[in-house]
């Protein structure tokens, strides 16, 4: 999905991430790689102009990271 966002593929960026990427985490169990996926939708929504989409996914992203526990640095004060 990375790749596609960084050459201005959003759309597919987005196809990918959610209908093969994000399902595979969850059904596997992995919250890092959910929280992972989640963030990096939210950024393609961003680049999309979609900002209510893009906040709810970072959002959602930044909860599962908190109930991991996951180092903060990269979390903005």
């Amino acid at each position: 999905g990375s790749i596609y966002a960084n050459v201005g593929e959003n759309e597919k960026a987005l196809e990918l991430y959610q209908e093969w990427v994000l399902p595979y985490y969850q059904r596997e169990g992995n919250k890092l790689g959910e929280a992972a996926t989640r963030n990096s939708i939210g950024v393609v929504f961003e680049h999309l102009s979609n900002y209510q989409k893009a906040l709810e996914f970072l959002n959602s992203a930044l909860t599962i990271q908190r109930e991991l526990k996951v180092d903060k640095k990269g979390e903005a004060t």
